[in-house]
């Protein structure tokens, strides 16, 4: 009898086994029938909803093992098996639920180095970086020796790199590299660290990096964008030889036909650096009659406008060039340059037309538009420097002048290369407009010191000086000297043109001297043209008769509240005129001086755009 019931009971502990058993293989069999499935998708696709479907039975079952078996051995194999079909299917909190189950409650399982990466992959996709790292240095401590340290470090490469630190990458790649050689990931590390090395214009190192990724018995696309890199390295270095050769033996290949086009560009822009210019022009119009209607023949068509802008100087070819770019795939990003520089040129053409007319000459604001178009749009530093010179020559006391001189300067010293001539130049713009903010910044170039501002203090002093005596009326021709002595004395300070206009309305109005008032009103509108007070004496030689005394008042008041600050750093295009604060009586005392918040926008710190 008793023999019996041990039998019973081993018979009984038997199904039981068998039962929980059939349970896990059952959820094994529908996981690994998904991961089969999902093996054959197209990289970086979403799993069919039949692969979900096999994911969702396989959790479903693995679940029962929990529930109705939660001391057995298979445990942990069900709880790894839920986390990584969560994860398949992107229920990424899910995942991290039970592969934090996992890991709290079986330290020890067979399965914990690959659900410490996965976690920290799971946390990486989820944005919490910290947490991500922490659970992927568990897995690549050198004192636990297991196959996912190599994935762990390549994990952490590319976090360094979508944070865009390519230093920090490239440590976590050389590590798979070199510390991992059976690894598969080893080639793909060797590119991933050609292409950092790439984007740190490193490319020397980033040579070396893809032809040690080149040995690996590597086919498709990755092999042909290694080959590609090796070709634009070549061409980096200025080893234009080894580049067309690169190019040349990519061209013939079978394997590549589907990226003809783009390698014939690569050979395109090489035979252009290396001179052969008509042969370069030919290759760019193969493409576009070989690949119509594609990014490729767009980016030819972009490179041909180039070609004819900057070495034919030839607008109009290149201007045509540009717009069969935008036409011949427009969504492209060759179309979008294209388009850029055809509003550039049609800019330049405007304000060349604008120079052009007879009386352009004091026409200060055309000038300097235009040499900022020859600058930073077109890319032809020599022609903006004709222009930018010719705004201080033409017109020196126009709020253009300063910032022209400052920008020839530049161009002198950081394009021309001549420092000696350069420092000439800031010290006469310092030495000519001594309170612009672009004296300012060329004291900063020549490591003088700030200017100490007296003596735009002591113009303030005298024009609110000959203010009080106008409107005491105790001493007009004391008025009329200190006027006088601002205008002579500081041409250049934003005082002078409301000094000159002030000494116009008290001749005409208070001197009856109309003729020597009109005299003056006519040397304002030319040597200050874009000021308020030259609008005003251009309406006064229209009109010798019209009653202007109420709108010189108005401009000639001197802004005593805001000329005396010092603050140089906010640079925007104007020096803005200076009004009167009203005062309730003459004997009211004086505000403080602050001077005038000059603006001014500076090209100094703006490098040469790249075509």
């Amino acid at each position: 009898m008793r023999r019996l019931v041990f039998i019973s009971a081993v018979l009984i502990l038997s199904l039981l086994s068998c039962a929980y058993y059939n349970t896990f293989y059952n959820a094994k069999k529908q996981f690994n029938s998904a991961e089969k499935s999902a093996a054959k998708n197209a990289p970086g696709t979403a799993i069919t909803s039949s692969q979900r479907d096999l994911y969702e039975q396989s959790i479903k079952k693995a679940s029962k093992v929990l529930t109705f078996h939660p001391n057995s051995k298979y445990v942990d194999d069900a709880l790894f098996l839920m986390g990584k079909a969560y994860f398949r299917m992107e229920e990424l909190g899910k995942a991290r639920r039970k592969f934090e189950e996992l890991l709290a409650n079986y330290p020890q399982s067979k399965f914990r180095w690959e659900a410490y990466y996965l976690l920290g992959t799971v946390l990486y996709y989820m944005d919490e970086v910290p947490k991500a790292r922490d659970a992927l240095s568990a897995v690549i401590d050198p004192a636990r020796k297991n196959r996912w340290a190599d994935d762990a470090h390549f994990l952490m490469g590319e976090m360094a790199l979508d944070n865009g630190d390519y230093q920090l990458a490239l440590q976590e790649y050389s590590k798979v590299a070199e510390d991992y050689p059976d690894s598969e990931l080893r080639s793909e590390a060797m590119f991933v660290i050609g292409e950092s090395y790439f984007k740190l214009k490193n490319y020397r190192e980033a040579l070396t990096a893809f032809q040690e990724a080149n040995r690996y018995e590597l086919v498709g696309q990755r092999r042909y964008e290694i080959e590609l890199r090796i070709g634009e390295c070549y061409r980096q270095l200025n080893e234009h030889q080894k580049a067309l050769e690169t190019f040349e033996r990519l061209a013939r290949s079978d394997r590549y036909v589907d990226h003809l086009p783009e390698i014939r560009l690569q050979i395109s822009e090489v035979h252009f650096l290396m001179g052969d210019t008509s042969q370069a022009i030919q290759e760019y119009h193969n493409i576009v009659k070989k690949s119509p209607q594609t990014k490729e023949a767009a980016w030819a068509y972009y490179q041909l406008g180039l070609i004819h802008m900057n070495s034919f100087d030839d607008m109009v070819k290149a201007k045509e060039y540009f717009d069969k770019s935008s036409s011949e795939s427009s969504q492209s990003e060759a179309a979008k340059l294209a388009s850029l520089r055809g509003n550039q040129i049609k800019k330049l053409e405007e304000y060349q037309q604008k120079v052009a007319l007879p009386d352009s000459l004091q026409d200060s604001e055309a000038r300097f538009a235009l040499a900022e178009v020859y600058l930073l749009d077109v890319n032809w530093p020599d022609s903006a420097l004709v222009y930018y010179q010719s705004v201080v020559e033409l017109t020196p006391l126009s709020k253009y002048a300063p910032r022209s001189a400052y920008a020839a300067a530049w161009i002198v010293e950081n394009v021309l290369g001549d420092t000696a001539r350069s420092r000439e130049m800031y010290q006469g713009l310092i030495a000519s407009y001594p309170f612009s903010p672009s004296a300012q910044t060329a004291r900063e170039r020549l490591g003088q010191p700030a200017a100490v501002d007296s003596n735009m203090q002591n113009v303030a002093e005298r024009f609110r000086e000959a203010e009080d005596l106008l409107l005491k009326g105790s001493d007009v021709d004391g008025a009329l000297a200190l006027y006088s002595q601002i205008v002579t004395d500081f041409p250049h300070s934003p005082y002078a043109p409301k000094a000159g206009c002030a000494l116009a309305w008290t001749l005409e109005y208070l001197k009856a001297d109309p003729d020597s008032a009109m005299a003056i009103f006519k040397q304002l509108a030319q040597e200050y043209p874009d000021s308020e007070c030259a609008l005003l004496a251009q309406r006064k030689i229209a009109s010798l008769s019209t009653e202007v005394s109420q709108d010189t008042a108005a401009v000639f008041s001197a802004d005593t509240t805001s000329v005396a600050s010092t603050d140089t750093t906010e640079q925007a295009p104007a020096i803005e005129e200076p009004e009167k604060v009203e005062s309730e009586s003459p004997e009211e005392e004086d505000a403080d001086l602050d001077k005038e918040e000059l603006e001014f926008d500076e090209p100094g710190g703006i490098p040469t755009k790249e075509q």
